[in-house]
């Protein structure tokens, strides 16, 4: 399913250990620690003796950031690099992608997906609401639609009503009775009527023909070169892997190239064909297409979050190096603060000099965390191209997709491919819905750091 091969090489490019995030590969330390004791002292000693600036001169603060910049300036390069060269591609998606005839358009819903900020001031919660709700509106509406599109031809109900549990349950072990393992455990009513102990023993006996027999697990076909592909897939773990990473031409050539093959053991009754486009053969076939199409994407999204969260992993790690540097600053400060008689509140550091410490940390605290939101948002800006790219070829397969075309022929053989589609697509909201929070939080944070930095002293 990877017809986009700089998918592939995006993720042999980025993996975690090629990271610059180590602090042997960054800029010597030790500036930081120069810059905070340069600003408690222009605090300390610009102080009169009844209160405390809270602010550096700009001088200072420029020159904190910069010691903060320089820490992370190697790591902010690659990925900002890697996040442009992703963006590009990203782009060159949006262009091929073809005209949507559905109501699901999911790379034009992840398009919605608001920017994460971090230019929000402090009191701007309820621009939080008015930026990201109206993108969770949509999403709802989405849901809405897809409730109502794949419930307007429920199979399942229209069977249920009519003839009730006992008619489901009826259809259902019919089609179970098609599965040779079941056969010979003695049929779908036995196993239902079985004892709790029964079906131990029964549970075992269908271990030991799963491990004998892979493909009895498979659903049946009416084609028995389609059965020798499924079988294929689940026996050779080589082949299966050489499948999943084909495109969806080739995989439709290798599907029918088994479909226009006869099996070794020919039978007579059989009728084979180059072109599967009617019957039972075709509905198999259009079902292993969703499936595999469905598990590819799937397949292309878990990976991107392992790239993310490498990336993540990486500015974590500068980050908490440049925290644990401000937190040793502070602790070797505190020694050198004298402690004087404080009346009857007794001994302590002094106060004032204290305070001195508390405004220099607080602001060092505020540059770490703008420079780790600007790192999130680099990072998130990478998972939502990639995010893009690995749903492309899903929404292409789907531009096309024709509800309630199914027949209750189809309901417990695998063939039914409307509650397919449906999972298929709630499953890719839920991933960009997560790229919509993961921008929320990024601004909430934004937002913390600069109330945090204004609070009282």
């Amino acid at each position: 399913m990877k017809i986009l091969h700089f998918f592939a090489a995006a993720l042999l490019a980025l993996s975690g250990t090629n990271l610059r995030a180590n602090a042997s590969q960054q800029p010597p330390a030790g500036s930081l620690n120069n810059v905070l004791t340069v600003a408690y002292k222009e605090i300390s000693t610009g102080k009169n003796k009844t209160a405390a600036p809270t602010r550096l001169s700009a001088k200072t603060n420029g020159l904190m950031k910069n010691a903060i910049d320089q820490k992370t300036l190697p790591l902010v390069k690659e990925l900002t690099a890697r996040n442009a060269e992703q963006d590009n591609l990203a782009k060159l998606t949006l262009k091929t992608a073809p005209e949507k005839k559905t109501a699901f358009d999911l790379l034009s819903d992840l398009e919605k997906v608001p920017q994460p900020s971090a230019g929000l001031a402090a009191n701007d919660n309820d621009a939080m609401t008015t930026i990201f709700q109206p993108f969770y509106n949509l999403l709802n509406q989405r849901k809405e639609q897809l409730r109502s599109l794949t419930g307007k031809n429920n199979l399942y109900q229209q069977v249920y009503e009519k003839e009730g549990n006992k008619g489901l349950e009826k259809r259902a072990a019919a089609e179970a009775d098609k599965n040779a393992m079941v056969k010979n455990l003695g049929g779908a009513e036995k196993l239902m009527n079985m004892t709790e102990a029964e079906r131990a023993v029964a549970a075992e006996e269908m271990k030991k023909q799963i491990l004998q027999n892979p493909g009895s697990i498979a659903p049946a076909s009416s084609d028995p070169g389609i059965n020798s592909l499924q079988q294929k897939l689940m026996t050779d773990p080589a082949y299966a892997k050489r499948f999943s990473n084909m495109s969806e031409d080739e995989k439709h050539t290798e599907m029918r190239k088994y479909m226009s093959t006869k099996p070794t053991e020919k039978k007579p009754s059989a009728t084979y064909t180059s072109n599967a486009s009617t019957g039972k053969q075709a509905e198999v076939m259009a079902a292993m297409e969703l499936d595999l199409a469905a598990a590819a994407t799937f397949k292309k999204l878990q990976e991107s979050g392992t790239l993310y969260s490498n990336m993540i992993s990486a500015s974590g790690n500068v980050i908490e190096e440049l925290k644990k540097e401000l937190t040793n600053w502070v602790e070797t400060t505190t020694k050198t603060i004298p402690v004087i008689e404080l009346g009857e509140a007794g001994h302590d550091h002094d106060p004032e000099l204290m305070q001195a410490m508390e405004i220099t940390r607080r602001q060092a605290y505020y540059h770490i965390e703008q420079k780790e939101v600007e790192l999130r948002v680099i990072c998130w800006k990478y998972f939502k191209n990639t995010l893009l790219i690995g749903l492309k070829e899903f929404n292409d397969y789907a531009a096309d997709y024709k509800w309630g075309n199914g027949n209750d022929s189809q309901l417990f053989d695998g063939t039914y491919t409307d509650p397919k589609m449906a999972n298929a697509l709630a499953g890719f909201y839920e991933q960009i819905l997560e790229s919509a929070k993961m921008a929320e939080k990024i601004t909430s944070d934004a937002i913390k750091s600069k109330k945090n930095l204004e609070g009282s002293f």
